[in-house]
């Protein structure tokens, strides 16, 4: 009897699994060279569709050459340009670039929808490069 039991149990667990859908957000490369000279100091990344319902973009770093004094922004656009910003810009330094950092939306961002992540330098020569999950 225990053995039915426990062979019905994992039966049951191997079915709910394989029936749950994971809602993990869509991961994407992006990889930035911006100066000030160049489009403002302005550029954006590939387009990535929201695949979960969370109000806010997740952003990891694995490249840079910022520098304490850097003045270095990210947000996070509905269109290809400022004008869609759906996020406020969010100062990244160095020692934000050892861990993972969110920025969280203005407005809601449902599944399905268009972002891209955007950067921008008010000051120096800044390239980056990592992931993000929007």
């Amino acid at each position: 009897m225990k053995k039915k039991i426990l062979a019905a149990g994992a039966a049951m667990m191997a079915v709910v699994s394989l029936a749950t859908v994971n809602a993990f957000a869509a991961k994407k490369y992006y990889s930035f060279s911006v100066e000030t000279n160049q489009n403002d100091g302005v550029a954006f990344s590939a387009r990535n569709i929201k695949s979960d319902n969370d109000q806010f973009a997740r952003i990891k770093v694995e490249d840079h050459n910022l520098a304490s004094n850097d003045s270095f922004w990210m947000c996070v656009c509905s269109t290809y340009r400022l004008s869609g910003k759906v996020t406020n810009w969010k100062k990244v330094t160095p020692d934000m670039t050892s861990s993972y950092f969110d920025i969280t939306y203005n407005t809601t961002r449902s599944n399905g929808s268009s972002n891209w992540l955007c950067a921008d330098t008010d000051q120096f020569y800044v390239t980056i490069d990592g992931y993000w999950w929007s």
